[in-house]
């Protein structure tokens, strides 16, 4: 038999010669990849013929030969035709840290495969949050430890936005992220981005994450006024009616953004000379409730006065 009659029941009462087949089997195993229960024994061990078996039916891999499950090149290989291969494999390689993380490089799903116990290991999430910040997700236990979370915020910021729900709701937490980077405030509770004191935190270090305040707060004056000292391009974000605001319209122009028009547009900003841009621009001085610059003297000493 041959062609679309070819199926699991066919196989089943085929030949020896015929469950050797490769062509054969293939066939069959279009239909179901049951099929590979009645293939000979030597082609469920073959890896070349197993990978062409994969690529009909992932549900082949469960019918390969123990030995093949545990083979680290045919299981990489298997996880190039789908993910789920991982999930096949035998226990050992789902436990090898080393062959996880070339999974998880190769596809962020391989992840939901892998052991419990990997993910229960901080040094092993740590090195697969390298390689895919995302993997922390998973790490259920460790996503919701403060120390664990609090050490890879250092590295990478994104780690709040995969971080329990529960840490991203703490205040205390979240307020001491937004101290080392403003960009924490995108992965905070959204409760939380209406919340004046941590946003103003934000913004004095990431004037862009004005972007991510509640709307009310794009309407404040001093988280405003912060944001575009920060980076004049905060000034997309900033709620209409402080648009045309004179302190506001100055700390954007001082601080490169390009607003020229908004002070040309508007008589009440355009009779005021200290708005044109290339004036704004050449004023170093702290605007009106701006931190005044800072300057270190490493060492000062006393002048005579001339006569």
């Amino acid at each position: 038999p041959s062609g679309p009659q070819v199926n699991v029941a066919t196989l089943a009462s085929a030949s020896p010669e015929l469950r050797a087949d490769r062509d054969f089997v293939l066939e069959a195993v279009r239909a179901s990849a049951r099929a590979l229960e009645f293939a000979a024994p030597e082609l469920r061990s073959d890896r070349e013929f197993m990978l062409a078996a994969l690529q009909e039916d992932i549900h082949a891999l469960a019918r390969a030969a123990p030995e093949l499950l545990a083979d680290r090149e045919f299981v990489f290989a298997a996880l190039q035709v789908d993910v789920r291969a991982l999930a096949i494999a035998s226990k050992e390689l789902r436990s090898d840290a080393d062959f996880v993380l070339l999974a998880i490089g190769a596809n962020l799903h391989a992840v939901a495969c892998c052991s419990q116990e990997l993910l229960a290991d901080p040094d092993f999430v740590r090195a697969a949050m390298c390689v895919n910040i995302h993997v922390l997700a998973a790490a259920v236990e460790l996503r919701a430890d403060r120390d664990f979370v609090r050490a890879a915020l250092r590295d990478d910021i994104r780690a709040l936005g995969v971080a329990s729900s529960d840490l991203r709701a703490d205040r205390d937490f979240v307020l001491e992220a937004l101290k080392s980077n403003g960009r924490a405030l995108y992965y905070a509770a959204a409760d939380l981005r209406g919340d004046r004191e941590l946003v103003l935190e934000a913004v004095r270090s990431h004037g862009v994450a004005l972007r991510d305040a509640a709307e009310e707060l794009r309407s404040d004056r001093e988280i405003v006024l912060e944001a575009v000292r920060n980076d004049g391009a905060a000034w997309a974000f900033v709620a209409e009616e402080l648009q045309v605001d004179p302190d506001v319209v100055l700390e954007a122009l001082r601080a490169g953004a390009d607003v020229g028009h908004v002070v040309e547009e508007t008589p009440a900003l355009r009779e005021q000379p200290e708005l044109k841009p290339s004036r704004a621009r050449a004023n170093a001085i702290a605007g009106s409730g701006a931190r005044a610059r800072v300057f270190e003297v490493s060492q000062a000493c006393a002048v005579p006065r001339a006569g």
